[in-house]
């Protein structure tokens, strides 16, 4: 096995996306290709339960990117290994796509008072609500709970300023 390097990997087209989590790392990626990857990074610690949480979130990340429609209302997995030092899951995204929370952080006022007025503004609103809505649903229907939705687990697309094409992760 290759020790994984997310900086030999993906050269200088990296950032950290989030690093809230204690037990995983989340990088935003671009790799040669110019293709854009989320890419989950849990190192490995002595204790087994690491490795067992990564393959049970695997099974159903797989399990769930067979289901109908799960691409447009989930982040679905594209590849996983398991390194030296690391079990890595990568996710293919568009360069537009980030979470909620960074968005909203860059754009505190993108859903003011103001630009509530707008038809459009709030048509897509609802859109993105419904995308969760049948995030959830997907997921329940296969057995699934979702145990923390929160800003961070909901991926927007970005390309007009306004977040849109709601997607829930894992």
């Amino acid at each position: 096995m290759l020790k994984f390097d997310i900086e030999q990997n993906f050269e200088e087209s990296y950032l950290l996306a989030d690093d809230e989590h204690t037990s995983y790392k989340l990088y935003k990626c671009v790799d040669e290709d110019g293709d854009v990857y989320l890419v989950k990074l849990w190192e490995k610690i002595f204790d087994q339960s690491v490795e067992e949480i990564w393959l049970q979130e695997i099974r159903q990340l797989i399990f769930l990117k067979n289901s109908p429609n799960a691409e447009k209302y989930l982040l679905i997995i594209d590849d996983a290994k398991e390194y030296e030092d690391c079990f890595v899951t990568t996710y293919k995204i568009k360069i537009d796509e980030i979470d909620y929370e960074t968005f909203y952080k860059k754009n505190t006022n993108w859903n003011s008072k103001g630009k509530l007025r707008d038809k459009e503004l709030r048509f897509k609103i609802w859109g993105n609500l419904k995308n969760i809505a049948e995030g959830l649903n997907l997921l329940h229907e296969n057995g699934f709970l979702h145990s923390s939705i929160n800003t961070k687990s909901i991926i927007v697309n970005i390309d007009d300023e306004i977040p849109s094409d709601c997607k829930l992760t894992g």
